[in-house]
C-alpha cells in the first residue's frame, strides 16, 4: 500500500470508535493485516481516548493494551462503577450484594489483580468463562444468585481457598474442580446436584464441604483422601 493508502488508513482507522473499527478490520483481510500490525494508529488511540495509558505499565504491544483499557472501560459501564480506570484495574476486592446484578460482565476477566469477588445476593444466571483469568482470586461467593453451570475454567484460579455457590441452581461439578488445590472451604449447599466428581478427593487442602439440600445419593470413596476435612455436611432433609 502507497503512503497516500497508508495516511487513509491512519485517519479512518483513528475516527472510528473500537467497536466500527473492528468491523471495519473484518471487512477485509488485507485492512485487518494492515490495521492490526500499525503501532502509529494505536499509539494515537491510547493517547487520545486514555492519556494516562502509560500509568497502567501493561507489558503488553500497543494494540493490546487499547484493548485491555477499553475493556475495563465497558466493565466499568456495565457494572456501573464510579472508580477511575487505575483504580478498577489495581482493585483486589470486588463487594457488591443486593445490586440486583443480572450478568457478571465477561470483561471482568481483566481484573487481573482481584483476589476477593462477593457478588452474593443478586440475580446473576451465568459465571463466565473469563472468571478463569483470575489467577490471584482466593475468595469467591456468589450465593444467593441464579447460576445453572459453574464453567470448566474455574479450575484455572489456583490460589483460590474459599468457594461459596450456596442457594443457586447447579446442576453439575465440572472435573476441573479437582485442580483448585489451594481450596479450603467449599459450599454448594441447596442446589440441583445428583452427583459429585471423584476429582473432588484431590483437593488436599480442603477443611469444609457443605453440600446438604441437593440430590446426591452417594458419597465418593475419594472423600476418604481429603486428609485435612474437618465438617463435612450433605444432609437432603
Amino acid at each position: 500500500m502507497d503512503k497516500l493508502g497508508k495516511d487513509i488508513l491512519f485517519v479512518l482507522s483513528t475516527k472510528l470508535d473500537f467497536p466500527e473499527l473492528l468491523k471495519f478490520c473484518q471487512s477485509n483481510k488485507r485492512i485487518n493485516d494492515l490495521v492490526y500490525e500499525r503501532d502509529d494508529i494505536w499509539l494515537h488511540k491510547l493517547r487520545k481516548e486514555y492519556p494516562n495509558w502509560k500509568e497502567f505499565k501493561f507489558n503488553l504491544s500497543m494494540k493490546k493494551s487499547y484493548i485491555k483499557l477499553y475493556q475495563l472501560e465497558k466493565l466499568r459501564e456495565k457494572l456501573n462503577l464510579e472508580y477511575s480506570l487505575l483504580d478498577l484495574y489495581n482493585k483486589k476486592e470486588l463487594d457488591y450484594q443486593i445490586k440486583e446484578i443480572k450478568e457478571i460482565p465477561k470483561e471482568i476477566g481483566q481484573l487481573q489483580n482481584l483476589q476477593y469477588i462477593n457478588l452474593s445476593h443478586n440475580e446473576i444466571k451465568e459465571i463466565p468463562k473469563e472468571i478463569g483469568q483470575l489467577q490471584n482470586l482466593q475468595y469467591i461467593n456468589l450465593s444467593h444468585n441464579e447460576i445453572k453451570e459453574i464453567p470448566k475454567e474455574i479450575g484455572y484460579l489456583r490460589k483460590l481457598e474459599t468457594l461459596y455457590l450456596y442457594n443457586n441452581e447447579i446442576k453439575e461439578i465440572p472435573k476441573e474442580i479437582g485442580q483448585l488445590s489451594e481450596l479450603e472451604f467449599l459450599d454448594i449447599t441447596n442446589n440441583q446436584l445428583k452427583k459429585i466428581p471423584k476429582e473432588i478427593g484431590q483437593l488436599r487442602k480442603l477443611k469444609e464441604i457443605s453440600l446438604s439440600f441437593n440430590q446426591i445419593n452417594k458419597i465418593l470413596k475419594e472423600i476418604g483422601q481429603l486428609d485435612e476435612l474437618i465438617y463435612i455436611e450433605i444432609n437432603n432433609y
